[in-house]
């Protein structure tokens, strides 16, 4: 999927047209920050799993 995006930029860059290069790398950037926020979400709830299990172990 990555990739597939990398290609589109490279064929969007070779392009004349500036407004749609401008709305795809505005895309990958909301994209970048979406996913950075979800991997921090899931790790945040990872380590909470981790840390009720052990509170659930030391009863």
């Amino acid at each position: 999927f990555i990739g597939l995006l990398f290609i589109y930029l490279i064929e969007v860059n070779y392009s004349s047209d500036l407004l749609l290069s401008i709305k795809i790398s505005f895309l990958l950037e909301s994209y970048a920050i979406v996913s950075t926020i979800l991997v921090g979400l899931v790790f945040l709830l990872f380590f909470q799993d981790k840390k009720s299990e052990k509170i659930t172990n030391n009863y």
